[in-house]
């Protein structure tokens, strides 16, 4: 499978916001965790990402 770069536009709160809540290390793979679950419009997918979110800020 191939990879492709996706580039977002976002306001720098909203930046940092996505890093405080994904975590070290953790804001493109939970946009993209939820992105992909949107896409294929996967409650159960999107509800997983949120809670790992949580966890990593725990």
């Amino acid at each position: 499978m191939g990879l492709c770069v996706f580039a977002l536009r976002m306001t720098e709160a909203e930046r940092t916001k996505l890093h405080e809540v994904a975590g070290p290390g953790g804001a493109t793979r939970l946009a993209r965790a939820v992105l992909v679950a949107v896409a294929n419009e996967d409650e159960g997918a999107f509800r997983a990402a949120i809670k790992e979110a949580r966890g990593a800020r725990a």
